[in-house]
């Protein structure tokens, strides 16, 4: 588990300042940082867990992927952005990993 922790720690810390960049941004600015936080739950998902959480980790991080593409939407639509939900989904994604 440490092992795939040093693996995830580093995006899943990225997320959390690009999840508060895009609260305070909009538009291109706000899409651009969303596309950088999909490529990298992309990056996660081609990693391997450890078998205890593998299944909690691919459901939390499918959850969290979801709520960054509705966040894209939002965003390149010129609709109010909230980015609570992908913040409680990266939450889940850190508390499985123990962050």
């Amino acid at each position: 588990m440490d092992a795939f922790r040093g693996q995830v720690e580093g995006w899943l810390d990225d997320a959390l300042t690009g999840l508060d960049i895009v609260s305070e941004s909009s538009g291109q600015d706000a899409t651009s940082v969303i596309d950088t936080l999909r490529a990298d739950a992309g990056r996660l998902a081609e990693l391997t867990p450890p078998s205890s959480i593998e299944s909690d980790w691919q459901d939390a991080l499918g959850m969290y992927s979801e709520r960054l593409n509705g966040l894209r939407s939002a965003a390149s639509s010129g609709d109010d952005i909230s980015v609570d939900a992908s913040r409680g989904a990266l939450r889940s994604l850190r508390e499985i990993v123990g962050l």
